[in-house]
């Protein structure tokens, strides 16, 4: 457990560092391992998307996260699906395709909402609103919400 809890540390300083072939190299060594032992990958998925989304790699960061969202979706597992689509969310943000984003959130968000998640709500509600002020929709109720949302919770949207 605190291997894991130090691997998860040091990921976001590599990742926050712009250290990406180090951080690479351990992933894909992680997941094999992972893979080799019979445990799920999809957070090692997660963060190779992530990490190829900061580096400008839509392509890959795209594959991972699909990825992802077919795994969560084929074995009914509503956690991966959502985090794979607010994922996919922010990757399509960085592209600059905001009807997509705005497509993914609601579904993130209705998964979310009923996983009773207010990380996953918060994460879909922002990618929601980021994209309709820039596609000048309206969207006062949903910035109302989120608003509400992070006060309680004292959560924002991550930006990785």
């Amino acid at each position: 457990r605190l291997e894991r809890e130090i691997s998860k540390v040091k990921n976001e300083i590599m990742l926050d560092n712009d250290n990406f072939e180090e951080l690479e190299l351990l992933l894909h060594q992680r997941r094999y391992r992972h893979k080799w032992n019979g445990k799920t990958t999809d957070v090692l998925q997660n963060n190779l998307g992530r990490m190829y989304r900061k580096k400008g790699d839509y392509e890959n960061s795209l594959k991972c996260f699909n990825e992802n969202l077919t795994r969560g979706r084929s074995k009914n597992l509503p956690f991966t699906e959502g985090v794979a689509l607010v994922n996919l969310g922010k990757t399509y943000f960085q592209m600059g395709d905001y009807t997509e984003v705005k497509k993914l959130s609601i579904q993130s968000l209705k998964i979310f909402s009923e996983l009773d998640l207010a990380r996953g709500i918060i994460e879909s509600l922002t990618l929601f609103v980021n994209a309709s002020k820039i596609l000048g929709d309206d969207c006062a109720n949903e910035t109302q919400q989120l608003e509400e949302l992070e006060k309680e919770h004292s959560i924002t949207a991550q930006i990785n």
